[in-house]
């Protein structure tokens, strides 16, 4: 079923013109509503929306990979974000009573984080890092705190090509926040785009996919590139290459994490590695990674080559942390791009 008869088999179902209900997935999530309550399953949602006699007015609006429903009922205006799996049929809903004032923007943004403190704000010392500079200059441009959600929490001195930052919309049209969040900003951080999402929008739980870089220099020692890549040596690239290719998939990664996570399971869609004169860049795009996940992948699989060490394989299946003792320098990882 392709996603347009998905949601005009949708549409027919809230107008009661159709009681067809093949749009929603096997692996249905749930629904959950404006008040917070989760409704899990098709029966109860199903129910949900059986006992809105009124639903009219329903138009459909794409946002990103997911579509938006807007609809009235019982003189109220209703919003919820769609969801599709794989098969393009529902997947989860998310539905609230739509308000314009809680439109919010969205920052993709740039920045060299060999000076900060990671991109999380802490409570000390918040202006150390990405989070808490862009806070700082979000006050100094509309003369109040703004609370804003980041995408990816990335350690001290990685680096970001493309994260995400959203807040509340304030009214202001997006791309003014470009020129003046830019003209009050470090030179190590720069606002690249600003769009306008729904009330919805969530820039951590929204996400697909999000693809990282990690560049390996494997020439002389330099002082100028030394906060962009990590000096070291390979013996082998192919061997390196048939490493990076053996963990796509689904894996417990356990093994390459720091810290305790109740979910280790993470999807990698893809690895590569492409060589640029003395640079190797190591190339990974997942559904999601752990605190520290690309870093101790690179130094295992430096070990596997260069020292005849246990495979990515062999030590994601054996998901002992002890195995897996070297942290590659964060000095030559780059989230490159986040896909919603």
């Amino acid at each position: 079923m392709s996603i347009h008869n998905c949601l005009e088999s949708f549409k027919n179902y809230l107008l009661k013109t159709n009681s067809d209900t093949s749009f929603l997935s096997d692996n249905f999530i749930g629904l959950r509503k404006e008040d917070f309550e989760v409704l899990k399953g098709k029966e109860e949602t199903l129910k949900y929306y059986s006992n809105i006699t009124s639903i009219e007015n329903i138009e459909f609006i794409p946002e990103d990979s997911h579509f938006l429903m807007f609809y009235d009922t019982n003189e109220k205006h209703y919003i919820t974000k769609i969801r599709f799996d794989e098969k393009e049929l529902v997947l989860s809903l998310v539905t609230e009573i739509y308000d314009e004032s809680k439109a919010q923007v969205v920052l993709e943004v740039e920045y060299d984080g060999s000076n900060y403190n990671g991109m999380q704000k802490q409570s000390l010392m918040p202006h150390t890092t990405i989070q808490g500079q862009i806070e700082l200059a979000l006050k100094k441009m509309l003369n109040r705190d703004v609370n804003t959600i980041i995408s990816s929490r990335t350690d001290a001195r990685v680096h970001a090509r493309g994260n995400i930052v959203q807040f509340d919309a304030n009214g202001i049209e997006p791309k003014k926040y470009i020129y003046a969040l830019n003209n009050i900003l470090p030179d190590d951080i720069r606002i690249k785009d600003a769009k306008l999402r729904s009330q919805l929008f969530h820039a951590r739980y929204d996400v697909i996919e999000k693809t990282y870089i990690y560049i390996i220099d494997t020439s002389t020692f330099s002082v100028f590139k030394n906060d962009y890549v990590y000096y070291t040596k390979v013996k082998d690239t192919q061997k390196l290459k048939e490493e990076l290719h053996s963990i796509i998939g689904t894996h417990d990664f356990k093994a390459f994490c720091k810290g305790e996570n109740d979910n280790t399971v993470r999807t990698i869609y893809n690895t590569d590695l492409t060589i640029n004169g003395n640079e190797l860049i190591l190339t990974f795009t997942a559904n999601g990674f752990l605190h520290n996940m690309i870093r101790f992948i690179v130094g295992a699989l430096l070990d596997s080559v260069n020292n005849d060490k246990p495979s990515l394989l062999e030590l994601t299946e054996k998901q002992d942390k002890n195995l897996t003792p070297k942290l590659a320098p964060a000095s030559g990882l780059y989230l490159i791009k986040i896909k919603y």
